[in-house]
């Protein structure tokens, strides 16, 4: 998916839902194609029911795996900070893989930048002593 805001990330959410695979059975990775940096969102085996609509979101107060069904806010696997000081625009891969047997049906992910710096805006050197 392809990201066509500029900017530098400061603080990245990501919204997911999906239907009728158990959370203990699906995985889910995040990666940034320009750097091919990458996180996981969720690990499979979470008990947490068979839907997921959630905000994955560094500053969640509920765990993965907190519970079923999963809070709408959650803390990825991995911390999403890893992208902050990278660039929003550019292409994006969601991967979502199921573990089980049982078959659901893959909704919608989004990025949601919470907070876009303008790339250059500190450029000139001006700021540093």
């Amino acid at each position: 998916m392809p990201a066509n805001a500029a900017g530098v990330l400061q603080n990245l959410d990501i919204r997911f839902v999906q239907n009728n695979i158990p959370a203990s059975s699906i995985r889910v990775d995040l990666t940034r194609l320009a750097d091919n940096r990458g996180v996981r969102l969720l690990e499979a085996g979470c008990n947490a029911g068979t839907s997921i609509n959630t905000t994955f979101d560094d500053a969640a107060a509920s765990p993965p795996c907190n519970r079923n069904p999963l809070a709408s806010r959650i803390t990825p696997t991995q911390a999403l900070l890893s992208f902050d000081g990278g660039s929003l625009a550019g292409d994006w891969r969601i991967r979502v893989e199921n573990t089980g047997t049982t078959a659901g049906q893959f909704i919608l992910w989004c990025l949601q930048p919470q907070s876009l710096v303008p790339s250059g805006l500190f450029g000139n050197g001006f700021e540093t002593p």
